[in-house]
This record gives structure tokens, sequence and C-alpha cells, in this order.
């Protein structure tokens, strides 16, 4: 991704949100980007774009209930701190 090496601040996409909690394709990639020191903002309606991909995966057997709830909860649960 152009500039995304000096980027302070970017927007999630909710593919590359999905890519975060369910291992797939490029996965690797996107957990990348989460190590760097970036303030990530989002659409209003990323987590329904998400929640929509999630439910996909699901019909087409590629993710069961649990396991896409689990992964809408780690998008909607901010990460525990110590």
């Amino acid at each position: 991704m152009r500039g995304a090496e000096t980027a302070s601040l970017a927007v999630v996409d909710a593919s590359v949100a999905v890519k975060w909690v369910v291992d797939e394709s490029d996965s690797d990639a996107a957990a990348t980007f989460l190590a760097r020191p970036i303030r990530w903002i989002a659409p209003r309606l990323v987590l329904v774009e998400a929640a929509a991909t999630l439910r996909r995966k699901v019909v087409q057997r590629e993710l069961r209930v649990t396991g896409a709830a689990a992964s809408l909860r780690a998008l909607v649960e901010p990460p525990a701190t110590e």
C-alpha cells in the first residue's frame, strides 16, 4: 500500500478488519498493519459490513456460527489491557 510505511492515521476497510480476526488469504499481511503505530478510524458501517462478510462465510460453510460470533466480538470489544 502506497504511503503505508509512514502513515499515522488510516481508515480500515471491513475486508481488512475481517482478515484480522479470521485466518484467510492475506491475513498475515493485514496483521502486519496492526504492529505499526497507526491510529485506526473506521466508517460508521464497518461493523455491519464485517458482520455481513462473516455471515456469508457461515452460509458458504467457510466458518462456523460460533467462530463468526467470536470474530465479530473480537472486532467489537477492545483488547484487554494490563
